[in-house]
């Protein structure tokens, strides 16, 4: 059994071309059931689980991105040799970035959802999440990891539309697989961090879809509108009261816009 094997738990749903699931920090890929149910006759669905979440073995430290790439990459070839469609949503993005970067010809659509090219404000970038608020998270971690990350889900639908509905569903949806360690959210804050991928955002030739909510409190919609601009081939799609996860919140547009891009 090869390390890559260990790494990515990845169930497949569905029939027609293959989608990649590559879900955000501290969830699984049981989060996109609302689009499986919506798209699978049209799409093999691959669900990711990223090493350490989901039913994934915690073997890869999640921070070293290009290794996880690299592997991750191994394990879809180990299961279809035809192009993909990636889909990455909030950390997840981060990772179907890079894929795009670094294996540009197996790559034909890519879908960023909540997602940036930086996810922590700089010296010259302002559209991402202030430091202290990172360091802050890492701090509640050692503390009290599981009402960290019970925060952490809540933030991601405040302001939404049926803010408490939504925040139930997806405590539902976070219990039906195991907890994500200490460890495997701390490395997943690192790479939050330390990773800034603007500079090589021009390395991703393929057509790409980015959609995302305009009262999103971790993405704002300057950071989508950036990652609009400055890729080579890009549209953006902004839903009106949803958050950070559209899908969940406004499945029904969230699927029309994903269906039609993916056509």
């Amino acid at each position: 059994m090869s390390e890559s094997d260990l790494s990515f738990n990845i169930d497949i749903v569905g029939s027609g071309p293959p989608l990649v699931l590559i879900h955000g920090w501290g969830m699984h890929s049981g989060f996109f059931q609302s689009i499986i149910e919506k798209l699978k006759d049209k799409h093999t669905f691959y669900c990711v689980d990223l090493p350490g979440h989901g039913n994934s073995y915690d073997s890869l430290d999640l921070a070293d991105l290009d290794t996880v790439v690299h592997y991750l990459v191994s394990a879809l070839q180990g299961l279809t040799k035809d192009k993909l469609a990636v889909l990455g949503w909030s950390m997840g993005g981060l990772i179907s970035q890079r894929i795009a970067m670094l294996y540009a010809d197996l790559i034909s659509k890519l879908i960023l959802v909540s997602t940036t090219a930086c996810f922590e404000n700089k010296a010259d970038w302002f559209y991402g999440i202030e430091p202290e608020v990172l360091t802050m998270f890492s701090a509640e971690l050692e503390k009290d990891y599981s009402a960290t990350l019970d925060r952490f889900l809540a933030l991601q639908f405040m302001g939404s539309d049926q803010q408490k509905q939504n925040l139930r569903a997806a405590r539902d949806l976070l219990s039906t697989k195991p907890e994500p360690t200490i460890s495997t959210l701390r490395r997943g804050l690192q790479l939050l961090v330390n990773i800034d991928l603007r500079s090589t955002l021009d390395e991703i030739k393929c057509p790409c879809l980015i959609l995302g909510g305009e009262r999103d409190k971790l993405v704002p919609t300057k950071a989508l509108r950036f990652m609009a601009e400055t890729l080579p081939v890009a549209r953006c799609y902004i839903i009106k009261g949803s958050s950070h996860a559209p899908f969940l919140t406004h499945s029904e547009i969230f699927n029309s816009r994903l269906d039609h891009f993916l056509l």
